[in-house]
């Protein structure tokens, strides 16, 4: 600790000759003597008499009792030095012209491992990597030159580790002559390998950059394109010649016009920090066919700060015309689902009129004229048997009637909608014992008939799965208006079941056909959502447009 503190002194550029100074430290801070002992030359002549030093000391004005607070002050000086030297983060440590360790501070154990008493008195050669010991006896012939050194060494640590460190190293003289050398290293190990990975990674970005098959550009501060690969050519026509050195923010000729704005409020975004996912973009080639892009972006740093953006441009063109196709198909199967439902609809209610023209009507006549005959006959087994009859035939007009009402209930069509949803809360409530209500804001809702059949299907299902499935008490079911828009709710207190699970249901084909309402009802342009939970019942809410005739009243 002495030897380092000197050297720091002396470092630091003391006027005073270092054998004066050691003197001084020996006396005042290591309390090897008091300060009026007459201090000595290295030669050991006699420079200052206790006779001179009082004369001094009386001279100056220096009180026995000014120099006990001199001497404290040196001390904890001392002290505050000590901690600093030992806790500070680089390694600190001083060697004579030989090599040889004479201070090393606790630093160096937290970076290579080994304690201090390994170092002490030692070259560094034992811990030092071996293509690294012939830098070291060139950086000693300099020191002892006078020059000072900076540099990297590489040492081996404990536990196998390389361990790299950045040194600083001066000459400390005594008596104007170099006598060893002061040192502050550095450890920069990680930085070195990640100096290592960034070179590896650009390598391999340059790999990529040269043979990728989609285009990476950067562009810079001013949206002017700085860089482009090489497969852009390929892709657009134009070399990378023709593209370097154009603004997105103009109008460059490969991105259509209409994207421009889109392109530059991107770019501002990433050079601001933000984070920005894929963003589409149609471009113009150079035979001017047009093509569409997909394109990611990431800030381009350099020292630390934003300088740009890189960005890779994926070709999606044939993704995009199968999209299209694909949303043309789904358009396709959504009006067929319709249709199929309107045909279907309107099917059930041609046999619905058949059965209550025709079979219904028969039935009720040949009711009729069984009555009379029984009338006309005294009593006898062949009237118990026509009474019979009668009731059997009484039975299947009433069968006849509920299936007509079934296929498609007339209520529907010659009273409305909603009178056709009372009346399915009333089957409900007494085919299966469901307390079931309606409610109803009175407000108009006119429907277009395709919708008008939709929603009554929907209300059926729903109210026949609450029925099976819910094990509910108590259903509700609200009709309003919002809007353009008519909004129903349909209510229960059952069950319920796991919403999470509702995404799997629409591939479902059980149930009550959840993925075909939701599909037809988008197409119409209405929605169709879910909410439930376990042991808290379900609701579903149905949105659909009114007549557009009535929307504007």
């Amino acid at each position: 600790m002495r030897t380092a503190t000197k050297a720091i002194l002396c470092a630091v550029g003391l006027g005073a000759p270092f054998w004066i100074l050691d003197s001084i430290v020996d006396s005042v801070i290591f309390n090897k003597g008091p300060i009026v002992q007459q201090l000595l030359a290295p030669e050991g002549h006699t420079i200052l008499t206790r006779a001179m030093i009082i004369s001094v000391l009386v001279l100056g004005g220096i009180t026995f009792h000014k120099r006990k607070r001199l001497e404290k002050k040196l001390l904890e000086t001392n002290n505050y030095l000590e901690n600093l030297i030992d806790n500070a983060n680089d390694v600190i440590y001083t060697q004579d012209l030989d090599g040889n360790l004479t201070f090393i501070n606790r630093r160096a154990e937290d970076i290579v491992g080994y304690v201090r008493s390994d170092w002490l008195g030692k070259t560094t050669a034992a811990h030092l990597h071996p293509d690294d010991l012939l830098k070291v006896r060139e950086n000693l012939e300099k020191l002892a030159n006078g020059e000072a050194v900076s540099g990297e060494l590489r040492f081996v640590a404990q536990n196998g580790d390389i361990i790299t460190l950045s040194i600083h190293e001066v000459p400390i003289y005594i008596n104007g002559k170099v006598t060893g050398l002061f040192g502050i290293a550095r450890d920069i190990t990680d930085r070195k390998r990640a100096l290592e990975a960034l070179i590896k990674s650009e390598e391999r970005y340059r790999l990529h950059f040269e043979y990728v098959g989609d285009v990476i550009y950067s562009v810079d501060r001013e949206f002017r394109i700085t860089d482009v690969s090489p497969s852009v050519k390929a892709v657009t026509g134009y070399s990378p010649e023709e593209i370097v050195g154009q603004s997105i923010g103009a109008d460059m000729g490969i991105l259509a016009p209409e994207y421009i704005g889109k392109g530059v409020s991107r770019t501002a975004k990433i050079l601001a920090g933000d984070q920005i996912g894929p963003t589409e973009y149609e471009f113009i080639m150079k035979d001017g066919s047009r093509k569409f892009g997909e394109v990611w972006g990431a800030p381009l740093f350099k020292d630390g700060r934003i300088v740009g953006v890189i960005n890779v441009a994926r070709d999606i063109t044939e993704r995009k015309r199968a999209e299209r196709t694909l949303h043309n198909y789904q358009e396709q199967l959504r009006s067929l689902a319709s249709e199929l439902s309107l045909a279907e609809e309107r099917e059930r209610r041609r046999i619905a009129t058949e059965l209550h023209d025709y079979i219904s009507q028969g039935l009720l006549v040949s009711n009729l004229k069984i009555g009379k005959v029984i009338e006309s006959i005294p009593a006898s087994d062949v009237a118990d048997s026509l009474n019979e009859a009668q009731e059997l035939i009484e039975q299947t007009i009433r069968d006849v009637r509920s299936l007509t009402f079934e296929l498609s209930p007339p209520i529907l069509y010659m009273i409305g909608f909603e009178a056709a949803v009372e009346w399915l809360v009333e089957q409900t409530r007494e085919r299966h014992g469901i307390k079931a209500i309606l409610k109803n804001d009175g407000q108009s809702k006119p429907l277009e008939e395709d919708i008008r059949v939709l929603l009554f299907q929907t209300v059926r299902e729903l109210l026949v799965n609450v029925a099976k499935h819910s094990k509910a008490r108590s259903a509700e079911v609200s009709i309003c208006r919002n809007g353009d828009n008519i909004t129903i709710t349909v209510e229960d207190d059952g069950v319920g079941f796991d919403g999470s699970r509702i995404g799997s249901c629409w591939n479902s084909t059980d149930g009550f056909g959840l993925f075909s309402i939701r599909e037809r009802l988008n197409h119409l342009g209405g929605s169709f959502e879910i909410r439930s939970h376990p042991g808290k019942g379900t609701s579903v809410v149905i949105t659909a447009p009114l007549k557009p005739t009535e929307n504007r009243t």
